[in-house]
């Protein structure tokens, strides 16, 4: 008989795998419902307590100083700049008048969580990334912080960046989709009900088969009685039969 042995300190506790997985076919019913109240509850939770949130990108090339040929020098100083421009872009002025050419009901630092700017490597291009609860707000708020980091920084630099390419709206969902969620809401649902059960196997007291009294009592069984209500239905009808 497959069997699997746990020793804990001085304790010894023998686990019957065959008999936790009869057991655990007496228990299918279980098993499915606590997947299908997995499964449910995920669901509720991403439709009921997670806000959707969706992503716009806008795009703008930082110009050098003009000149035909660039050097490596040229290069470095560009990366550093770049590196500068990313924080004007979300300076506070920026955000500022954003807010106000919106008429958005956040503050400067919320706004500021909301934006991602971003440099590809040994280049002057900035990505600028919004996230928002629509499509919309995410593709209106990217243009409006682009087109005022755009000014501000040709306040600075004689040289304006050159706008590569303006946000559009992005249906898809940022994060996880409600149907990843309920698969793996189902799978554990799945998994701690299948631990549960296994935790009322292991931790039962209850004599379920000769080989558990033998282990209990060690002593050898000599014979096993047969519990059959249908058999003794049968008798009886058979008695009385026979007394007819």
């Amino acid at each position: 008989m497959a069997s699997d042995k746990v020793t804990r300190e001085n304790d010894e506790i023998e686990i019957d795998l065959r008999a936790f997985f009869l057991r655990l076919k007496t228990k299918w019913l279980t098993c499915i419902l606590g997947l299908l109240l997995g499964a449910v509850l995920a669901l509720g939770y991403s439709i009921f307590l997670v806000n959707p949130e969706y992503q716009s990108t806008a795009m703008v090339y930082l110009r050098g100083n003009g000149a035909s040929s660039i050097s490596i020098q040229d290069l470095q100083v560009g990366t550093q700049l770049t590196k500068d421009y990313e924080i004007i872009f979300k300076s506070r002025p920026v955000l500022e008048s954003t807010i106000d050419e919106l008429n958005l009901d956040m503050s400067t630092k919320e706004l500021s969580d909301a934006i991602s700017i971003t440099n590809a490597e040994d280049t002057r291009i900035l990505n600028i990334t919004v996230t928002a609860q629509t499509p919309e707000l995410a593709k209106d708020i990217a243009n409006s912080i682009m087109d005022n980091g755009v000014q501000k920084v040709s306040e600075i630099d004689a040289q304006q960046p050159y706008v590569v390419e303006t946000a559009i709206e992005n249906a898809a969902r940022v994060g996880m989709s409600r149907s990843r969620m309920t698969i793996l809401g189902a799978v554990a649902g799945l998994v701690i009900t299948l631990g549960y059960i296994f935790l009322r196997f292991v931790l039962s007291d209850n004599i379920t088969s000769a080989d558990d009294l033998e282990n209990t009592l060690n002593v050898p069984v000599l014979a096993v009685v047969l519990d059959d209500p249908q058999m003794d239905f049968k008798k009886m009808a058979k008695n009385n039969k026979k007394g007819a």
